[in-house]
């Protein structure tokens, strides 16, 4: 779970994020959304490519930054940070190609 300190979390009714995954490359691979709220929230999003090693995002960091600013409204687009690679990540064959846009908002009280 997701860590939000307890000042912020007096503030917080919900979070819902919304992330839609695509490949930047390739036309075959299909988009796909995940939807998480407060509850089912972690620290960071994981990639969904199989191929990729130690690729996603920390959403944690993004939601505690929104938070200190009292920002409500957020979105953008985030590249993943793995590599493609051998499936213990031994041998690496270049930069995964996946593409996040996220959008989040934040119900307060």
């Amino acid at each position: 779970m997701m860590f939000i300190p307890n000042s912020q979390k007096e503030k917080i009714i919900d979070v819902l994020v919304k992330v839609k995954e695509q490949d930047g490359e390739s036309l075959d691979f299909i988009p796909f959304e995940r939807h998480y709220h407060v509850d089912s929230l972690k620290e960071r999003i994981e990639c969904g490519n199989s191929m990729c090693y130690g690729g996603g995002f920390e959403i944690g960091n993004i939601v505690r930054g929104m938070l200190n600013r009292n920002e409500f409204i957020y979105e953008n687009k985030i590249y993943c940070r793995g590599q493609n690679s051998s499936k213990k990540g031994e041998r690496k064959y270049g930069y995964c190609s996946h593409v996040f846009n996220i959008s989040i908002e934040i119900k307060s009280k």
